[in-house]
């Protein structure tokens, strides 16, 4: 649980980093040039991995949950 608890914490701090990295690149560089708005950065791609990776292994776990407690421990 520990590891799982880390991986986590891993992942939203990469979500994170990479947030206000697109968010710099949008707002702060793209000020000066509002035609950088139409291209996509390439941190974007990687940012939804990383949040749909997180939400799974949240959600799974949530789901996982509740069968791990019916089983017998033998």
């Amino acid at each position: 649980m520990k590891i799982f608890v880390a991986v986590l914490w891993a992942l939203d701090t990469v979500h994170e980093a990479l947030t206000v990295a697109g968010v710099y690149k949008y707002i702060i560089a793209g000020l000066i040039n509002p035609s950088a708005l139409l291209y996509t950065n390439p941190e974007l791609p990687v940012h939804f991995l990383i949040a749909v990776l997180g939400i799974m292994l949240t959600s799974s776990s949530y789901s996982y949950s509740p069968w791990y407690s019916l089983i017998p421990c033998v």
